[in-house]
């Protein structure tokens, strides 16, 4: 047993693979609240899912820790914490493909639609001193109209 193992009580160790297992099953819920506010497409629910999940984890780095500084843990408690991090792994996969689809998708959409504005600028006439889209052979054209999303 090291030194920083003495220092650590029995409970204190109970404790952290407790709180583990326990903040696995949670990070578990918060992946499948992401995984429906990316399939509702609510960036609201997508962002308090992500803030969540980010407590979350920082918690259970932290146990994480107190268990490293135990020192090695009986196999009955390696199992348990090895059944939950599986568990959790498994419960991520899906979360991480839907993540990295919407991100593509969003990329995709983004290309569009600068895409577009490119080729509408190409062919619309510049405004004139007065306000007004300027003249193409005489005639008045209308400038190419764009708007920005910035929650993007």
């Amino acid at each position: 047993m090291s030194a920083a193992a003495a220092t650590i009580a029995p409970a204190a160790i109970e404790d952290a693979i407790a709180n583990l297992v326990r903040l696995s099953a949670q990070l578990t819920a918060s992946a499948e609240h992401s995984i429906a506010a990316l399939r509702d497409r609510d960036r609201s629910a997508l962002a308090a899912a992500a803030q969540e999940a980010t407590a979350l984890a920082k918690s259970y780095e932290a146990n994480v820790r107190a268990l490293a500084a135990a020192g090695p843990l009986p196999e009955a408690d390696r199992a348990k914490l090895a059944a939950s991090a599986s568990a959790l792994r498994a419960a991520l996969a899906p979360h991480e493909r839907r993540l990295a689809a919407a991100v593509q998708a969003e990329r995709r959409l983004i290309a569009c639609v600068a895409e577009a504005a490119r080729e509408a600028a190409a062919s619309a006439a510049p405004y004139g001193r007065d306000g007004a889209a300027g003249t193409a052979a005489g005639r008045r054209s209308s400038a190419a109209p764009v708007a920005l999303c910035r929650s993007l």
